[in-house]
């Protein structure tokens, strides 16, 4: 998918929320965004406080990196609540998943005119996650 519709930023401007119940790999993907200096991380242990976070910064946020499976509000839900406030926000889908649903959810996001950025399968490896990042960064 293309990136040229997405703000170039520089590391330091990204402001990104990362969505996922485990606190291992919100810490892990948070180490990850820290590798490209991104240092404005703002983590969720589920879709009802990643909407929270939402309506904190008024959608001002650079990228969501949101897993699918989580308890209260899962990343189905949370991905139906970013189109209902017409997010121009880019989204990168994790999952630990089958890629069969983890389609399915780009195939909502597509279909809600969400920016996905793309997907990535659990376990998430620094080379695919940094390609897909920097194609956010200017």
């Amino acid at each position: 998918m293309s990136n040229s519709s997405f703000p170039q930023k520089t590391p330091g401007e990204m402001r990104v929320l990362v969505v996922d119940d485990d606190p291992l790999q919100l810490a892990y993907v948070s180490a990850l965004l820290k590798s490209l200096n991104i240092t404005q991380v703002t983590t969720a242990d589920n879709g009802t406080q990643a909407v929270a976070v939402l309506e904190q910064t008024n959608e001002g946020l650079d990228l969501i990196i949101s897993d699918l499976m989580m308890p209260t509000m899962d990343g189905f839900d949370f991905l139906w609540q970013l189109a209902y406030r017409q997010s121009k926000i880019p989204v990168i889908i994790m999952s630990a998943q089958s890629i069969e649903v983890i389609h399915s959810a780009e195939l909502v996001a597509q279909l809600k005119f969400l920016q996905l950025v793309g997907s990535l399968e659990k376990p998430v490896t620094k080379e695919r996650f940094h390609d897909m990042v920097k194609g956010l960064l200017s």
